[in-house]
C-alpha cells in the first residue's frame, strides 16, 4: 500500500504508488531516489500509517438539502 515502510534489494524506502495489473511498486528509497520493484521483490517492514478522518460535521460532511 502507498506509504508502507519497505526493504528491497537497493535499501529501505517507502511505497509512493503501485500497479495493480503489472504488480509493481514504486520506492521512494532513503538513500537514492524511487525506482519501480515487482512486489515479489519488497518485504513490507511497516504498515502505512492510518491517516485521521475528520470528525462528524466537519469538511466533507455536509447533508444536501
Amino acid at each position: 500500500r502507498d506509504g508502507a515502510k519497505v526493504e528491497c534489494a537497493d535499501g529501505r524506502g517507502r511505497v509512493v504508488d503501485q500497479n495493480i495489473l503489472c504488480r509493481c511498486v514504486k520506492v521512494r528509497l532513503e538513500a537514492d531516489g524511487t525506482r519501480d520493484y515487482p512486489v515479489d521483490d519488497v518485504r513490507v517492514m511497516a504498515p502505512p500509517q492510518k491517516r485521521p478522518y475528520p470528525p462528524h460535521g466537519g469538511a466533507g460532511s455536509q447533508q444536501r438539502k
